[in-house]
């Protein structure tokens, strides 16, 4: 951890699953520029790094956060420390975190074509159409709607192509 600092002000393990580690050690230093510098190692630091940011958190580059000790700053940190230990602020887990390089959204928007490019081979050639009802209303398919045909509910989604076209329409129960 750094060096520069000069007193430990607070030190915690919270016992966190973040990206397979269960405990995270969470070190608190004041230093003498009025300043205090929150160091929690690299899984708690990224998993709660959007949080700390919101909190005006200043991220030093290597292992922390700075927070100014004016304004009721420190107050804050303290809260969502708490309200982390307590699970009422989550980790940003891996799998949510936005990493998405333009490679990956590219990767992602082929593997979305290629499905769409499946649903099209079912739909039917010929005007069809099929509900799912639930509870709170109904999802209505409609294949190869013309404009006078009623439907029920209002479009949420159309995909056309190849002559072939599909709705989606969403009924729900008052």
């Amino acid at each position: 951890m750094k060096t520069d600092m000069t007193t430990v002000h607070w030190d915690h393990t919270y016992n966190i699953k973040i990206d397979g580690v269960d405990q995270h050690r969470v070190i608190i230093y004041t230093q003498l520029d009025d300043r205090i510098l929150l160091c929690g190692g690299d899984k708690f630091n990224t998993a709660f790094g959007r949080y700390l940011d919101e909190i005006d958190g200043v991220w030093n580059g290597t292992n922390g956060w700075y927070f100014s000790t004016e304004d009721g700053k420190q107050k804050e940190v303290f809260s969502l420390l708490k309200r982390i230990h307590t699970g009422d602020v989550p980790p940003i887990l891996k799998e949510f975190r936005h990493t998405s390089s333009e490679k990956d959204m590219k990767k992602m928007c082929q593997k979305i074509y290629g499905g769409l490019d499946e649903i099209f081979k079912l739909i039917p050639v010929e005007k069809d159409s099929f509900i799912i009802s639930s509870s709170e209303g109904e999802t209505i398919f409609y294949f190869n709607r013309s404009e006078g045909d009623r439907t029920k509910g209002e479009c949420v989604v159309t995909l056309e192509k190849n002559r072939k076209k599909v709705e989606i329409f969403q009924y729900m129960y008052v």
